[in-house]
């Protein structure tokens, strides 16, 4: 049974998430699409003083007070260098981000994908997306071979990136076999892309610190991920 965490908002008790989070592995990161943002956007790195809009990207992105959180979850963190938090700008403003982090949980060859969002005005131009490809090119650069990201079962939306960008999902839990087939359920498969989630659904549990050593057992084959990538409306 799927364990549910709650907070408190104001009077008001209300689900935020269900346990363990669900996770997404990319096999390789020596395929990455390039990057084609809209016209008036441009892609940078962190600078000093970036603090304020990244709070306010990740505040709007989910639905979080994270005013004054940058340095304690980013910037006074281990795995931080400028170079890893991205940004998309428009009109010199940063507008998405996405971070190219690493969590030694997951082994020394797995970057870990983290912190992807986007302001609401700016949202439906893929920004999230471009924003997490030029992490993943950071994580390639640094000689990383392989992402991994945690993503909730309610961000029907960020997963459909995810899988387009060419994750797939990667079972650590057995109650994740029912969430996932929730989830699946809920995006627009065709046939093709029902039977590849079903060859999935079989796999065993992986434990995540053992990514690094079962690449090939756990990604799905380069047909599979094609099909769901597809050009259909659940990877749009």
């Amino acid at each position: 049974m799927a364990l549910f965490l709650t907070e408190l908002r104001g009077c008001t008790l209300v689900a935020s998430r269900l346990e363990p989070q669900l996770v997404m592995f990319r096999n390789n990161l020596a395929d990455l699409p390039a990057i084609k943002l809209p016209d008036g956007y441009r892609l940078r790195h962190f600078q000093p003083g970036d603090e304020p809009a990244w709070e306010a990207i990740i505040s709007a992105s989910f639905e979080e007070k994270a005013a004054g959180t940058f340095q304690r979850r980013i910037g006074s963190q281990v795995a931080f260098r400028a170079e890893r938090v991205k940004f998309v700008t428009f009109r010199g403003l940063p507008v998405a981000t996405a971070t190219a982090w690493h969590e030694a949980q997951y082994g020394p060859t797995v970057g870990y994908l983290h912190m992807v969002g986007t302001l609401p005005d700016h949202r439906g131009r893929h920004l999230g997306m471009w924003a997490s490809v030029a992490a993943l090119q950071q994580h390639a650069a640094e000689g990383f071979s392989s992402a991994v990201l945690q993503t909730d079962d309610f961000r029907h939306a960020a997963i459909r990136v995810y899988l387009k960008l060419g994750f797939t999902p990667l079972l650590v839990h057995e109650n994740q076999r029912q969430r996932w087939r929730t989830v699946l359920g809920s995006l627009e498969l065709s046939a093709e892309q029902r039977g590849a989630a079903e060859r999935w659904l079989a796999q065993p549990i992986r434990a995540v610190a053992e990514l690094h050593r079962h690449r090939s057992a756990v990604a799905w084959t380069n047909k599979e991920v094609e099909a769901c990538r597809g050009d259909n409306e659940w990877c749009d």
